[in-house]
């Protein structure tokens, strides 16, 4: 068996830095785990992922668990200080593997950190997702105000339209005004032509503009005042 402990730099480097994952076949249970260590204590993502996606023979499940947990902790456990504003300019994809790393170890202080930043994103299905993942004696419903922070970063980062309630924007928006889009009603001008359409005469490529138009006639301010007011009315009545 290999000591790695006591191996060369030199070598060890091109056994955590150059190996592919199939390389590590080579290794007994032992060794595998010895080398999870030390690619732990050195922070060497690329190396935990090759060993963690050696593939999962039966005799080598557990080293490999061993080396996905390593993995996670190298690549997301740093970042689980942050606060929101960080956590809003990542990539999505490295959000949700935070939730899960967060979930996983019970970190209730980040879980609600990434549910701010899926607010600030305007990301519906973050905010969702986070909250989701809560430690069950702390999950609790999404509130209105949860729906109105994730609008107001919605329409910041253009998530979607008002009538696609599978994006962010359309998702908040119809949760306080429902389709009320639908009865506005717009004038087109064709030259001299004058006429009056509905929102879903509007072509695809014009939306955006008339959302925004949309979008700036509500009063945020008022909006807030009345969510706060019913929040306020609804938690008196429980009590």
């Amino acid at each position: 068996m290999e000591d790695f402990t006591k191996m060369d730099e030199r070598k060890l480097d091109k056994i955590l830095n150059r190996y592919s994952a199939a390389d590590y076949g080579q290794f007994d249970n032992k060794e595998i785990g010895q080398l999870v260590k030390i690619a732990g204590m050195k922070g060497n993502e690329t190396a935990l992922k090759r060993i963690k996606d050696m593939g999962c023979l039966e005799s080598r499940i557990y080293v490999i668990t061993v080396a996905s947990d390593a993995f996670e902790k190298v690549r997301y456990g740093p970042a689980m200080g942050l606060n929101a504003e960080d956590h809003s300019r990542e990539d999505v994809s490295e959000i949700y593997g935070r939730i899960n790393y967060a979930s996983k170890t019970k970190n209730a202080y980040a879980l609600n950190e990434l549910k701010r930043a899926g607010m600030l994103m305007g990301h519906i299905g973050v905010v969702e997702y986070a909250t989701q993942m809560m430690p069950e004696e702390m999950r609790r419903p999404l509130t209105s105000m949860d729906y109105l922070e994730t609008l107001k970063g919605a329409i910041r980062d253009e998530r979607g339209t008002l009538d696609d309630a599978t994006t962010s924007l359309g998702r908040c928006y119809q949760v306080f005004f429902g389709k009320s889009y639908l009865e506005l009603k717009f004038k087109r001008q064709r030259g001299d032509s004058v006429t009056e359409i509905s929102y879903s005469d509007i072509p695809t490529e014009d939306k955006e503009k008339v959302d925004k138009m949309i979008l700036g006639m509500i009063d945020f301010s008022k909006l807030e005042q009345t969510v706060r007011e019913a929040e306020a009315k609804a938690k008196s009545s429980s009590e």
